[in-house]
């Protein structure tokens, strides 16, 4: 018999960047050193427990690249990260970042039952909301943001199930 899984969003995301860091560990790194992360509790600020989320978690080398990029602070030519940005415009692309990978109010797994555009938890600074295009095949995802940017689901180490939450790995 399933039953619901008793950690919370948080502690999911710290235990797969220590079983699985190549997939998770410098998304939680930036989450942890982040203003939306509450270390007393693990959670993670504008989610509320008992509500439906997904969460997208980049790998390491897709992290490097979002450094590389510029969206994320760190050495732009080696995208080596910088989890402990100092200067507040670093530390709001660091939550900007994270929160733009967080469906609000939506699970998504790879079924082939829901695609379309989902709003993620990231807010404009005019408070409009952005979204993530979703192509949902069975056993296949795709995602597109508002620039055209392609990331693809890392199907074995994804749909990780928690409290009313799943998460990926792209």
């Amino acid at each position: 018999l399933l039953t619901f899984s008793e950690l919370s969003l948080g502690d999911h995301l710290a235990r797969l960047a220590d079983s699985l860091p190549d997939y998770y560990g410098d998304f939680y790194n930036y989450l942890t050193h982040s203003t939306v992360w509450s270390a007393s509790d693990k959670s993670i600020l504008g989610t509320t427990p008992g509500n439906f989320y997904t969460v997208f978690v980049p790998t390491n080398a897709a992290i490097s690249q979002a450094v590389k990029n510029g969206l994320l602070p760190g050495d732009t030519t080696t995208g080596v990260p910088n989890f402990k940005p100092s200067s507040a415009d670093d530390q709001q692309k660091v939550v900007e970042f994270i929160t733009y990978h967080i469906l609000d109010k939506n699970t998504v797994v790879p079924d082939g039952k829901k695609s379309g555009e989902y709003a993620t938890l990231y807010k404009t600074i005019d408070g409009d909301l952005t979204f993530i295009d979703i192509a949902n095949q069975p056993n296949s995802m795709q995602l597109s943001d508002g620039t055209g940017t392609v990331a693809n689901l890392n199907l074995p180490e994804s749909d990780i199930l928690c409290d009313r939450a799943v998460i990926h790995s792209i």
